[in-house]
């Protein structure tokens, strides 16, 4: 009897309205706050960007991934309060064989492991990979050009998710 009360309840529009009010407060008083919501700035490029300085990478792959880091997290200078070190490392393995074992496709695999620190102590490690795939040909240009466009690729989306570790992060110790 109660059941089919509810239910008959539920069904009127008012009282759906009031359900959907009753957990949107629910959410909001739980303390959720999304990520990329529309403040002064947005979280992905906080206030926290005067805060973090982007240690140097070493390689040519290093010095892109740091200057995507620098792109999306920091405009710091040495003298910031955070410092992001990553390191990265790319292995590669031949993939296609031809009948004469000759490769027609390579795979690399990027890993950037990194920490934050405060004051020279790690406060948050993190670890992050991505591999690409790319084919290479009789012509060494196409070859090296689609190699360098996989790893950019690469690259991008692993700063993306450092980016958006660091970023969860420090939001969550309320600068």
């Amino acid at each position: 009897m109660f059941l089919v009360e509810l239910s008959t309840l539920l069904q009127t529009s008012i009282m759906k309205k009031y359900l959907i009010i009753l957990m949107l407060m629910v959410l909001c008083s739980c303390g959720f706050k999304p990520l990329y919501h529309k403040n002064e700035a947005p979280l992905g490029k906080v206030s926290v960007s005067r805060e973090v300085f982007v240690d140097v990478i070493p390689n040519r792959e290093g010095q892109i991934l740091r200057s995507l880091l620098k792109n999306r997290i920091s405009t710091a200078g040495a003298g910031a309060r955070y410092k992001l070190r990553v390191k990265l490392r790319i292995t590669s393995t031949d993939l296609g064989l031809n009948i004469d074992d000759v490769a027609t496709r390579k795979v690399l695999w990027m890993k950037a492991d990194f920490q934050m620190l405060e004051q020279g102590k790690v406060i948050m490690k993190g670890t992050t990979s991505n591999n690409v795939s790319y084919a290479i040909n009789d012509n060494e240009f196409t070859t090296m050009t689609a190699r360098g466009n996989e790893i950019e690729k690469s690259l991008e989306l692993i700063a993306d998710d450092i980016k958006l570790k660091v970023s969860a992060f420090l939001n969550q110790i309320d600068l």
